[in-house]
C-alpha cells in the first residue's frame, strides 16, 4: 500500500486475498488513525495506491461466499448441537462496495466492481444449527436467516477476545441449508490461506 500523496511512499503490506476487500478502488481505508481513499489496485504490479481523505462515511464491501467442508479434525457434542473445527475450502468474490455515513450509517450509495474470484483452503469452525429452529422461529413470523447472520457477526466480533486477532483476519458464513450438511450452519473461518490457528482457538 502505497500513499499518492507522498511520492509513492510505502504505507504498510498486506496478504493479496485481504486486498480484495480492504483496499479495492474506492474503499475508504484507516492507516494508523487516518482515513485514506483507495485510487487505484494495481494486481499486476501488487501495489494499491491510496490518497488522504477527509470524509464522513465509511466502505462496507459486498462479497459472494461460498465455502465447502473438506473434513473434520475436531468435534465436539454440546447439549443442543455439534461444533466442529477442521479443514474448509473458501471461495468469495467481491462484487460491490457500500458507502456508510459515519454515526447515523445511512447508506449513501452502492458501487458494483469486478473483483477476481479467490479460492483458498483454510481452517474453520462451524456448528448445526437444528432444522426445527427454523420451523419454530418461522411459524412466530421471526427472521431465522437473520438471526444466523446476526450470530455470525456476534461471533466475529468476540473471537477476537479470545484468539488476540484482528477482526479482519476472520470471516464468516451463515446459511440456512449447506450443500455438504443438509441443514442449517454457521461458518467462521482464518481468513489466511492454511490458517494461522484464529478459529482453533475459537
Amino acid at each position: 500500500l502505497v500513499d499518492g500523496s507522498r511520492k509513492f511512499k510505502q504505507l504498510e503490506e498486506m496478504d493479496e486475498a485481504l486486498a480484495f476487500s480492504r483496499v479495492h478502488k474506492g474503499a475508504i481505508y484507516l492507516h494508523q488513525g487516518e482515513s485514506y481513499h483507495v485510487a487505484n489496485l494495481d494486481l499486476q504490479k501488487g501495489q494499491a495506491t491510496l490518497m488522504p481523505a477527509r470524509v464522513d462515511y465509511y466502505t462496507q464491501t459486498r462479497e459472494r461466499s461460498e465455502i465447502h467442508i473438506i473434513r473434520s479434525l475436531q468435534h465436539k457434542q454440546l447439549k443442543m448441537t455439534t461444533v466442529y473445527w477442521g479443514a474448509v475450502r473458501v471461495t468469495q468474490q467481491v462484487v460491490g462496495y457500500r458507502r456508510i455515513r459515519q454515526f447515523s450509517e445511512a447508506n449513501l450509495g452502492e458501487t458494483l466492481l469486478e473483483m477476481p474470484v479467490n479460492t483458498f483452503e483454510t481452517r474453520a469452525l462451524w456448528w448445526d444449527v437444528p432444522l426445527e429452529w427454523a420451523r419454530y422461529l418461522g411459524r412466530r413470523g421471526w427472521d431465522f436467516m437473520g438471526g444466523l447472520h446476526a450470530v455470525e457477526h456476534a461471533t466475529i466480533s468476540l473471537l477476537p477476545l479470545f484468539a488476540m486477532c484482528d477482526r479482519w483476519d476472520i470471516g464468516g458464513l451463515s446459511t440456512p441449508l449447506h450443500p455438504d450438511t443438509e441443514q442449517p450452519q454457521v461458518f467462521i473461518y482464518d481468513g489466511h490461506p492454511g490458517g494461522v490457528g484464529i478459529t482453533e482457538q475459537g
